[in-house]
């Protein structure tokens, strides 16, 4: 697997196509790894559940509570 190397091409040098290519597959296969990782980020997301709760006015210790816990779901999900 080629490595990306920000230092390449150099400054006026002549263009060699290998080294660009090589340069682009880097670039790709790191595009392709952030891609797997979002998707599996955003897949652990959807498992939770929107909250359905009827809060009261002024919110409760139990809505807050309702609150917390889903925020933390969700939270724990991100992490996984």
């Amino acid at each position: 697997m080629p490595t990306f190397d920000p230092t390449k091409p150099a400054t006026n040098s002549p263009v060699a196509s290998a080294e660009l290519r090589n340069q682009l597959n880097a670039l790709n296969d790191r595009l392709t790894a952030l891609e797997a990782l979002v998707t599996g980020v955003f897949s652990n997301a959807n498992s939770v559940d929107t909250l359905t709760a009827t809060f009261a006015n002024p919110p409760t210790t139990a809505n807050l509570e309702a609150i917390r816990s889903k925020l933390n779901e969700l939270i724990s999900a991100l992490y996984n």
